[in-house]
């Protein structure tokens, strides 16, 4: 009961993720696996009604199903960790896709320089929400500056990642939940 007095919603980001290097980020290989009604239920389950926001990576979501379902659940989805193509990205807007989990991150360093999510997410921006890192590191100030200049201002997110160990010096830090 304080848990919902405190947290207007959970944000699941994972593991329905791009299996690929440099698109899953730093969400470990072992634990991505397909988009599948079966493990989205467990997290709803646990989420205990908290869950509003689901990223996944629409082509690792066969017949876009766990994206119907979500949608059935009132929740809303958003592509991120994906090199979803431009058809994939337009399908799944229509079928209630709403943004994209934090533009310009969770993708690798190269990519095709016209053809790649960076571009297809900022043709579509006028039909997503699009999320941005930010603090100054995941993205360059002059690119966030840019790019807020040019995305519409009602569809922009601006979050931060920030979590336990933010600030401190290089090392290992044990981060608890």
């Amino acid at each position: 009961a304080e848990a919902r007095q405190m947290v207007a919603g959970i944000h699941v980001e994972g593991p329905f993720l791009s299996p690929l290097d440099g698109f899953r980020g730093t969400h470990p290989r072992k634990h991505i696996v397909e988009a599948n009604i079966a493990d989205m239920q467990r997290l709803l389950e646990a989420g205990r009604g908290l869950v509003r926001l689901v990223t996944l990576a629409p082509e690792h979501d066969a017949e876009f199903e766990t994206l119907r379902y979500l949608v059935s659940q009132n929740v809303c989805v958003f592509a991120g960790h994906t090199d979803a193509s431009f058809d994939c990205l337009k399908q799944s807007i229509d079928l209630g896709l709403v943004g994209f989990t934090h533009l310009g991150n969770g993708c690798p360093m190269e990519m095709h320089r016209h053809d790649n999510i960076i571009q297809r997410v900022l043709a579509l921006s006028d039909r997503l929400y699009i999320s941005l890192i930010g603090d100054g590191v995941h993205l360059p100030v002059w690119l966030l500056e840019s790019w807020l200049k040019r995305l519409p201002t009602n569809k922009v997110i601006l979050t931060s990642d920030s979590m336990s160990a933010a600030g401190m010096p290089p090392g290992e830090y044990l981060i608890q939940y």
